[in-house]
This record gives structure tokens, C-alpha cells and sequence, in this order.
């Protein structure tokens, strides 16, 4: 199993995360992807919320964040235990 996947599993049993630390956890430049397949691999449905922002420059847009309900950060738990991963990371 991937480490990637271990790492945000483990972040995502803590509560919300959004898409770029999600990025900075697995570490990859696609951090949905990898949402995605815990998603697939684990037969969870992770909430994404798209949170309103102002850029910098004054622009407005918006950002993913990833919520799991209590019963998904079980699931994930265990999962990292599972793969002998570290849950406080």
C-alpha cells in the first residue's frame, strides 16, 4: 500500500484537510487523487467542501476541504493501523 495513502489517511483520522495539505502530506501535486482512492480503496465518501477565499491580490475563489464524519475517521484509523502506520504524525 502506498505510503502517500497511509499519511493522509492518518491526517484525514485527526479531521478536515484541505487540498493542499493534502498535497503536502502525501506529498504529491495532486492530492485529490489520492483522496480518491482512499475513497475507492476504503468505500468511504469523504466530504469536499468548497470554502469561499480572497487571493492575495484581492481575487475571489474558492478551496477544497476534505471533512470525514466520525465513522469515515474510524475507517481510516484502522486502515493506518492496519498498514503500520503512525497516527501521530
Amino acid at each position: 500500500m502506498s505510503r502517500r495513502l497511509v499519511r493522509l489517511a492518518a491526517a484525514l483520522a485527526k479531521g478536515p484537510v484541505t487540498r493542499e495539505q493534502a498535497d503536502r502530506i502525501a506529498p504529491a501535486s495532486n492530492g485529490p487523487h489520492y483522496v480518491k482512492e482512499l475513497r475507492r480503496k476504503l468505500d468511504i465518501k469523504i466530504k469536499c467542501d468548497m470554502i469561499p477565499c480572497i487571493m492575495k491580490d484581492g481575487e475571489r475563489t474558492r478551496y477544497g476541504r476534505y471533512t470525514p464524519t466520525r465513522e469515515e475517521r474510524a475507517k481510516l484509523r484502522a486502515f493506518v493501523i492496519e498498514q503500520g502506520g503512525n497516527l501521530d504524525e
